[in-house]
């Protein structure tokens, strides 16, 4: 029979799993997600301890009641119970559907439609929460973290419903050595403990180090090293820059780093009055950019390390100041000398001085340089010029330090669905995947042969594709965390290249609009990484524009950076009956 139930609690949530995705886009969060984690010590810095008390706090850093119960909600989410009670309703749905007179299956799912409505109702409380507190407070960072969060476990609820199975035979856990070796072998010291942040990987937890220093701009192109340890583990430093010819003034490149910073831990670079913080263009920075540039938030964060310029005509000492949610403070100042002499300009400031296309879009800088990166939720995550960005070439160089001048090289365009802005963790991971790689014709093989596991695959074609394209880390994650967010995006990922593989590499998209998307490349020679910035929607109108100087790749062939995608050009319009059918939430119908 052909029996329908009460749904309205998966109702719901196949509007909530599609609508919080959206949401990211609308609120722009950035950050990640707050998780209770262990706090990290002081150290090799000058430490400072204050109590956090109502009197000390700022109104920057206290919540109102409706904030702090959203942020304690998102909390005390419980991602692996809810996900598996979502993985059983999904397996006991396709058993009905696959014998839907059986009324044993029926009453299994009815059970496990029982469990799933119990298990997911605190996201839609969260969600609740979330509506209630005033717009002007949902911008805030701890809000904004929180929401992440919550949109994030929501993508994972998404994928589990399409992708039920989870490898049989995940092997022992690994220690902390092992996921040291895998994950954070290129930070320069070990953590000392790790704990599951809200997109499933472990976080390291470890000492607290941070750093001033000059921002090195000499070419670097040896092992892959995000973070400039001789600066984390220095004193302060004095350093001399020469004022540019002609000129009463220097440009000062300067960096920011920190190590295992705390869970809702902050910095600020504090300058002092007669020097000029230049944007990413050269030009001053006005106050809006100033507060970004200046100003960080770390949650589920193992690293992070930030370069700025600054225009001076003396000397002037800059300070880093680290705060930890406890109130432990860590401080390193940098002494900076402004002499004469009559050397070039030690740095490459990108100049927004483009010429205009005929016809198509236009790329925000002809040349520039990663400006910024921070280990977020097991994942690099990097910003070219102070604007977020995605590197596309895995496992290559993508760090301030000893970075080169990248130079604009061609427009490609993301279709409808592909990319949801605001979410720069679940884009940045759907291009691992390995979709958008294809497309630009940057996908290469890590592996030959027979793969030696399912990876929770049940396609053998998707194994082996999983396996041709996946490198070891990759491949790691799959086995050890099937269920974080990194993992269920590969496997979709994986199952999407195997089925859409054909003489020209990938399936053809339609439709008008997506973005547009500008890619960047570094020197001919080095090992770094590409990337990509991705730009304005494409007007309808403008849908059919070729882009403009593509390279000799498949231009017309446009990959998916989500496997699975769930909106489009960022919206949605919902129009969901008050009646679902069982079916209806396994087959979209």
């Amino acid at each position: 029979m052909n029996c329908k139930t009460n749904r309205n609690g998966w109702r719901r949530a196949a509007a909530g799993l599609l609508a919080g995705i959206c949401l990211v886009t609308s609120t722009g969060a950035t950050a990640l997600a707050a998780n209770a984690a262990p706090g990290s010590a002081p150290a090799a810095a000058e430490a400072v301890t204050a109590a956090a008390t109502p009197e000390t706090a700022t109104p920057e850093t206290v919540l109102n009641p409706g904030a702090q119960a959203f942020v304690d909600a998102v909390n005390a989410l419980d991602r692996e119970s809810i996900l598996a009670a979502v993985r059983q309703w999904a397996t006991a749905s396709a058993a009905w559907q696959a014998d839907p007179d059986n009324a044993e299956l029926e009453a299994a799912l009815n059970e496990a439609i029982a469990a799933s409505d119990a298990a997911s109702a605190p996201v839609y409380a969260a969600e609740d929460l979330y509506y209630a507190i005033p717009e002007e407070k949902q911008q805030g960072e701890a809000v904004q973290a929180a929401y992440t969060a919550l949109a994030a476990l929501i993508a994972s609820m998404q994928l589990a419903m399409e992708q039920p199975e989870l490898p049989e035979d995940t092997g022992a856990s690994p220690d902390d050595d092992e996921i040291y070796d895998v994950l954070y072998g290129d930070l320069p010291d070990r953590p000392t403990g790790n704990y599951i942040g809200s997109m499933g990987l472990p976080i390291a937890t470890g000492q607290t180090r941070i750093s001033i220093s000059e921002w090195v701009t000499d070419l670097y192109d040896g092992v892959d090293a995000h973070i400039d340890a001789q600066a984390l583990h220095a004193d302060s430093e004095i350093i001399t820059v020469e004022r540019l010819p002609d000129q009463d003034y220097a440009i000062v490149p300067l960096m920011v780093q920190v190590e295992y910073p705390s869970n809702g831990s902050t910095a600020e670079i504090v300058l002092p009055d007669g020097v000029t913080l230049l944007d990413y263009e050269g030009n001053a920075a006005d106050a809006e950019e100033a507060e970004d540039i200046l100003h960080a938030a770390y949650t589920d964060t193992s690293a992070a390390a930030r370069g700025i310029y600054v225009q001076a005509a003396q000397d002037f000492t800059a300070e880093f100041v680290y705060a930890a949610p406890d109130g432990t403070e860590l401080r390193k100042s940098l002494q900076v000398k402004v002499a004469d002499g009559s050397s070039a300009s030690q740095i490459a400031v990108a100049k927004n001085g483009i010429s205009t296309y005929a016809a198509g879009p236009t790329p925000p800088y002809t040349s520039g340089k990663i400006t910024s990166i921070a280990f977020e939720g097991g994942t690099w995550l990097v910003w070219f010029n102070g604007l977020e960005a995605y590197c596309c070439s895995h496992g290559l160089n993508g760090q301030p330090t000893g970075c080169p001048t990248y130079t604009f090289a061609y427009v490609s365009k993301l279709e409808p669905g592909q990319y949801t802005p605001g979410n720069h963790y679940a884009n940045q991971v759907n291009i691992w995947g390995g979709l958008n790689q294809l497309s630009l014709g940057l996908l290469e093989e890590k592996h030959s042969g027979t793969a030696v596991s399912a990876y929770g695959l049940t396609d053998e074609n998707a194994a082996e594709t999983a396996y041709r394209y996946y490198d070891d880390t990759q491949l790691w994650i799959m086995k050890h965390y099937p269920d974080s967010l990194a993992a269920q995006t590969y496997r979709a990922s994986a199952q999407a290249l195997a089925e859409q593989r054909s003489g020209n590499g990938v399936a053809t998209y339609s439709g008008e609009n997506g973005y547009y998307t500008y890619i960047y490349t570094p020197p001919a020679g080095y090992a770094w990484q590409t990337i990509a910035i991705v730009g304005e929607e494409i007007p309808a109108e403008g849908g059919d524009t070729d882009t403009p100087d593509l390279p000799e790749v498949p231009a017309e062939y446009y990959a998916s950076w989500s496997a699975s995608p769930q909106t489009a050009s960022g919206s949605l319009n919902l129009s969901y009956g008050l009646n679902l059918h069982k079916i209806g939430l396994v087959t979209g119908e």
